[in-house]
């Protein structure tokens, strides 16, 4: 029983240990693609309440800030492709 064990041992490290293949190694490529800003559309007069004033200046706030960091990601990511592509 110990002979019949350590014979499959050998023969599966001579199958498998032996190898000529070489080891294939991925390099990172970059994929880029120009990214386009879309206007901005005009600001628009609604009617609020007096007490809701804060409330609407707050939530405009958010969504100008909002719209302000995907712009400058937009411009961020073309400068980078176009750094990465020379």
């Amino acid at each position: 029983m110990k002979k019949a064990i350590l014979q499959l041992l050998i023969f599966s490290f001579v199958f498998v240990g032996c190898t000529a293949e070489k080891e294939i190694v991925f390099q990172d490529k970059i994929v880029c693609f120009e990214q386009q800003k879309v206007e901005r559309v005009q600001p628009t007069q609604i009617r609020v309440y007096r007490d809701d004033i804060d409330v609407a200046v707050a939530y405009k706030t958010a969504i100008d800030s909002n719209i302000e960091f995907y712009e400058k990601q937009v411009d961020r990511t073309n400068e980078f492709c176009k750094g990465a592509n020379k």
